[in-house]
């Protein structure tokens, strides 16, 4: 922490100290989700078949968001979900969270000044043929919808692609 009389010789620190403590107010009030916490709650809901197909999961520190946690939870659950109900059958299943920020400044207006765009993208081996989107239709359109609630965006893979899931939600790291 900055103090307070050396911040106000510098504006810009002053600033992003008042920024981190706002934000950590909302992390106390449970005004923003851990999606660390979240994917983690998700994962461990099914431990005994993930140990069953040796997965192998690596996750890029996940972004805070502003968003209801009821929400954030069915999103993460749907996501394991799908990766779940179609393992390779010849490998170990490996699922890799790869989180980026945008530095694009392009946020909607509704959101907060000190949130910041990130794009989380759902590496898998699990296997999506072409009938895959079709037979989990419902479920996509969910995880879109929830996305979108909170000025995201959420787009499942055509074939062979290089993430079956992207993620995009503004939020916050710590």
């Amino acid at each position: 922490m900055t103090d307070v009389f050396q911040a106000l010789d510098n504006p810009k620190t002053l600033k992003a100290e008042i920024v981190a403590l706002n934000a950590m107010e909302l992390v106390d009030e449970g005004l923003l989700v851990d999606l660390n916490k979240v994917v983690q709650e998700s994962l461990d809901c099914v431990k005994e078949q993930l140990s069953q197909l040796n997965a192998i999961i690596r996750c890029d520190n996940l972004p805070h968001v502003q968003a209801k946690a009821e929400d954030m939870k069915q999103l993460s659950n749907h996501l394991v979900r799908l990766i779940l109900l179609h393992p390779p059958q010849k490998s170990k299943l490996f699922i890799y969270l790869k989180c980026n920020r945008f530095d694009s400044e392009a946020l909607p207006a509704k959101t907060s000044a000190w949130l910041h765009p990130y794009e989380i993208c759902v590496h898998t081996n699990s296997c999506n043929e072409a009938s895959w989107q079709t037979e989990h239709q419902q479920e996509i359109a969910e995880s879109a919808a929830i996305c979108a609630r909170y000025s995201g965006a959420f787009t499942a893979a055509h074939g062979h692609a290089e993430s079956l899931f992207k993620l995009t939600l503004p939020g916050k790291l710590f």
